[in-house]
């Protein structure tokens, strides 16, 4: 019962903040830098990824919003030992609360900081340096939650800005290491 309560008082929530007139779907994209941060990390070095997806600003006040987001992020890393890197591709939820300060006119700068959870759908084989391959989710959690934020330049349509996030959960259950990117973002809303 305490279940469907909640339910329904997010639900009236969302559809009061959303009836707010500057409410806007946006489409996001962004290229940076994975790895994985931790006590045991000797030997990993930096991937390239990327993240693709649409969000939505709930305006809550005129320096205050909620930006929930779906995105199609990918997280990789190279080991030593292995011949590739390994890659896996995460449905990512971030609930982001964003802070706007107007710089003039039409530009806004907006910082923003929340958490996140992750869902890895897909990956790569890890191919071991002797030619055996491996399942990356043999070696790798597909589950993740963490904890992100960011700084964003916002005109009347477009943002540019940089991001930052750190998973709590470990990406493999016998070390203790954690994913980690840092990137670029481009957003247009519509």
């Amino acid at each position: 019962m305490k279940k469907i309560l909640f339910l329904m008082v997010f639900v009236c929530a969302v559809l009061n903040v959303s009836a707010q007139k500057d409410s806007k779907f946006t489409w996001r994209a962004g290229i940076g830098l994975s790895n994985l941060v931790g006590s045991e990390n000797e030997g990993i070095k930096t991937a390239i990824s990327f993240k693709l997806g649409v969000g939505y600003d709930f305006t809550v006040s005129e320096s205050f919003s909620i930006e929930p987001a779906v995105l199609l992020n990918n997280k990789g890393f190279k080991i030593d030992g292995f011949s590739n890197y390994v890659t896996r591709y995460f449905l990512e939820v971030p609930v982001m609360a964003a802070y706007k300060m107007d710089l003039n006119d039409n530009c806004q700068l907006v910082i923003n900081a929340g958490p996140y959870v992750a869902y890895a759908l897909f990956g790569s084989d890890v191919e071991w340096g002797d030619g055996g391959k491996t399942n990356v989710f043999d070696a790798c959690n597909r589950f993740e939650a963490g904890v992100g934020a960011g700084v964003k330049v916002a005109f009347s349509r477009v943002a540019v800005g940089v991001d930052f996030n750190r998973s709590f959960t470990k990406a493999m259950d016998d070390v203790k290491a954690y994913s980690q990117v840092i990137g670029l973002t481009f957003g247009y809303k519509f």
